[in-house]
C-alpha cells in the first residue's frame, strides 16, 4: 500500500498554485517596473507579498508598485498601467489575440487601479488604449521583446525579496533594479 495519500496531492497541488500566484504577482509588478524605467517614469516602492485568500478561487499572492505618474503625459501612464496585465500574459506565453479576447470577455482581469491609471474606465478600452496594449506587448514578450531579460530579472527580485521579509524596494537604483 502506498504512503501516497489524497491529502498530499492536495498539498502538492496548492503549493504548486502558490508558487504559481507568486510568479504571476511577481511578473505583473515587474511589468509596471520595468515599463516605467524604460519611459523614465521612477517608481516609489514596489513588493509582492503573500496573503490569507478567503477561498481556494482568490490568489495567495498580490502585489503593488508606485510609479509617479503624476503630471507624465497620458500615453506613458496608459503604457505602465497595461505593462502588469501584458507581462502577466507574456509570461504565460499568451498571443496578443487571445490577451485581447480576455480583456473585451471580463474586464475585471485587469485590476481597478490599473484601469484608473490607463485613464479609461473599466471595460471601455479606447484605441489608444489598444495601441498602448500591443506596444508594451511587443517590448515585453518572450521570443523578441528587448526588454523581456529586464522584465524576468526585475520578477526575480521581488520574488527574492518576498521570502526574504524585505521592505519594499525603493526607486529603481536602490531595488537593485538592472536592465
Amino acid at each position: 500500500m502506498s504512503e501516497f495519500s489524497l491529502d498530499s496531492i492536495s498539498f502538492a497541488r496548492r503549493i504548486r498554485n502558490s508558487a504559481r500566484d507568486r510568479r504571476l504577482a511577481a511578473m505583473h509588478e515587474a511589468g509596471h517596473i520595468v515599463i516605467a524605467w524604460h519611459l523614465k517614469i521612477p517608481t516609489m516602492w514596489a513588493e509582492i507579498r503573500k496573503i490569507e485568500p478567503q477561498d481556494y478561487t482568490e490568489k495567495e499572492w498580490v502585489g503593488s508598485v508606485q510609479p509617479l505618474v503624476e503630471g507624465v503625459e497620458a500615453s506613458k501612464r496608459m503604457m505602465v498601467a497595461v505593462a502588469g496585465m501584458v507581462a502577466e500574459a507574456c509570461w504565460k506565453r499568451e498571443p496578443f489575440g487571445e490577451l485581447y479576447d480576455r480583456l473585451e470577455m471580463s474586464p475585471e482581469s485587469m485590476s481597478l487601479p490599473d484601469w484608473e491609471m490607463s485613464g479609461c474606465c473599466p471595460g471601455e478600452p479606447t484605441e489608444e488604449f489598444w495601441d498602448a496594449t500591443e506596444h508594451i506587448f511587443e517590448l515585453l514578450n518572450r521570443p523578441c521583446g528587448r526588454l523581456w531579460n529586464s522584465l524576468s530579472k526585475q520578477a526575480r527580485l521581488l520574488i527574492v525579496n518576498s521570502r526574504f521579509g524585505a521592505a519594499p524596494s525603493g526607486d529603481n537604483e536602490a531595488s537593485g533594479f538592472a536592465p
